[in-house]
């Protein structure tokens, strides 16, 4: 790979060549040796993940593939891709995360979830993808943070409206619109633990876990702030299965 690259520029490339393109020599390059798979559909290791590389390789492609929605989030050594793409003709919000090192990717993690409710897939990521106000960075970080621990974690719900704007816009389809929306699901979920933080400018992803109607989730929340408040929220939920194919957890 190039090294000028940014980390940001490395994730990016690597799904255009390795995993749209079948470039396999890239994403021999790309991985670290010593590489660490969390995601519940994958098995431990470099060599499993070529693997499943040359085995999306030799599937047939559609014509006119759609080009996938992309939001990307880069924090130091950790980058974050909030993506709407289709696989096997079903379409899938998914956030994508990786560590690198030394510019190789080193560990992954990800949530994917389904989507079904028709026509209307593309609101669950639609949106804005730029980043802005750079200089707010750990302010924003610090705010979610915060945010975590006292709503989400410690259920203070009296506090909520104190995070958003007036005209807080809500992508997850499983909370109504508003902040009163938002504390109506809250009050279905448990033990929102968040793990990592990670933010760039106006955009922060939060990496986290909950119990949602006491069945355990992985949860990705991704926020776009605007003047040191929530204006807007997505989020990527997927189950956390009974049974892993690694012993490395999916956090």
């Amino acid at each position: 790979m190039q090294t000028q690259l940014s980390n940001k520029e490395r994730v990016l490339e690597f799904w255009r060549k390795a995993i749209g393109q079948g470039d396999l020599a890239l994403a021999e390059q790309c991985i670290a040796e010593d590489y660490i798979q969390h995601s519940a559909a994958g098995k431990p290791g470099k060599a499993a993940l070529l693997e499943s590389l040359r085995m999306l390789q030799q599937m047939p492609k559609p014509e006119n593939p759609p080009k996938p929605f992309v939001r990307i989030v880069a924090d130091g050594d950790l980058v974050a891709v909030h993506m709407l793409i289709t696989f096997g003709g079903k379409k899938m919000a998914v956030l994508d995360m990786v560590r690198l090192k030394d510019g190789m990717f080193a560990e992954h993690w990800d949530a994917v979830q389904p989507l079904t409710v028709d026509g209307k897939e593309n609101t669950l990521v639609e949106g804005p993808v730029e980043i802005s106000d750079l200089s707010l960075t750990a302010m924003n970080k610090n705010l979610i943070a915060e945010y975590g621990l006292a709503v989400l974690r410690g259920r203070e719900w009296d506090e909520a409206s104190m995070y958003f704007v007036d005209n807080f816009i809500q992508h997850d389809p499983d909370a109504g619109q508003g902040v009163k929306g938002l504390k109506a699901w809250l009050k279905n979920v448990e033990n929102y633990q968040t793990h990592r933080v990670l933010g760039e400018g106006n955009f922060v992803v939060a990496q986290s876990s909950m119990e949602w109607s006491k069945v355990p989730f992985v949860i990705y929340d991704i926020y776009r702030l605007d003047a040191g408040k929530i204006a807007e929220h997505w989020s990527v939920k997927q189950r956390v299965p009974d049974q892993m194919p690694h012993t490395n957890g999916i956090l």
